[in-house]
C-alpha cells in the first residue's frame, strides 16, 4: 500500500514540473517573438535608410561602407528571423540545400567585407582565396556557414 501511495505522489509531482516546464517553454518562446519583432521594426527601418543612401551620390569608399553595412544589417535580420522561427519551434535545418558556388563565393566574401572594415582600423589586410578545384556545388545552409566564418574571422 505504501508503495501505491508513493508512486501516486511521484506522478503527481511529475505532472506538476511537466507542467511548469511547459509554461516555461511558452514564456520563454513568447519573450523571443516578441523580441525578433521588436528588434526587427528598427532594423528593417535602417536597411530602408541604407538602401536610400545608396541611392544617393556617394564616394567610391563611401558606397563600399553602405554596401557592407547592408550586408551586416542582412545578416543580422537572418539571425533574428532565426530567433522568431526557434521561438515558433521551427528549426533552420529545412534552409539547407544545394547551393551553386557563387552562391558560396558571395557568402564568404561578404563575411570578409563585414570584418575588413574593422582589419583596417587596426592596420590589418584580410583577403581569402578560393581554390579553383572547390566543388561548384554544395550542399548546406549559406546562412550557417556565415555565422561561422564571422565567428571564426572576430576570434580575438
Amino acid at each position: 500500500m505504501h508503495y501505491a501511495h508513493q508512486t501516486k505522489l511521484d506522478q503527481e509531482e511529475i505532472a506538476r514540473l511537466n507542467l511548469e516546464l511547459e509554461r516555461a517553454t511558452e514564456a520563454k518562446s513568447e519573450f523571443l517573438a516578441r523580441m525578433s519583432h521588436e528588434i526587427r521594426t528598427p532594423m528593417n527601418s535602417l536597411l530602408g535608410v541604407a538602401e536610400l543612401l545608396a541611392e544617393t551620390s556617394l564616394t567610391t569608399e563611401q558606397s563600399e561602407y553602405v554596401r557592407i553595412f547592408r550586408r551586416a544589417g542582412d545578416n543580422l535580420l537572418s539571425v533574428i528571423n532565426d530567433i522568431l522561427d526557434f521561438s515558433k519551434g521551427r528549426s533552420r535545418t529545412d534552409r539547407a540545400g544545394v547551393c551553386s558556388g557563387s552562391i558560396w563565393r558571395n557568402v564568404v566574401q561578404g563575411a570578409i567585407d563585414l570584418v575588413s572594415v574593422r582589419a583596417r582600423a587596426k592596420g590589418l589586410s584580410l583577403s581569402h582565396e578560393i581554390q579553383p578545384d572547390v566543388a561548384p556545388r554544395w550542399l548546406g545552409d549559406p546562412g550557417r556557414l556565415r555565422q561561422i566564418l564571422l565567428n571564426l574571422l572576430v576570434m580575438r
